[in-house]
């Protein structure tokens, strides 16, 4: 079962500590960004994708979008 993140700066520590891939979904009404590392998958709702790229611009993983 995912576990859902509430706060940016929590999700980009996740990221720089234990990621090992990042996925971003649009949906009709928000983005999604998942983040997989290897115990758990980690996702992150937004509704810009100004705060995605703001998020994904300090991520250092493999980025694949859908």
């Amino acid at each position: 079962m995912p576990k859902e993140v509430k706060n940016k700066e929590e999700f980009i520590k996740i990221a720089s500590s234990r990621g090992k891939k990042v996925v971003v979904k649009k949906t009709d009404d928000a983005f999604k960004i998942k983040l997989r590392t290897p115990k758990y998958l980690y996702v992150i709702k937004l509704n810009s994708e100004k705060e995605v790229d703001e998020i994904l611009s300090q991520i250092k993983l493999p980025i694949e979008r859908l």
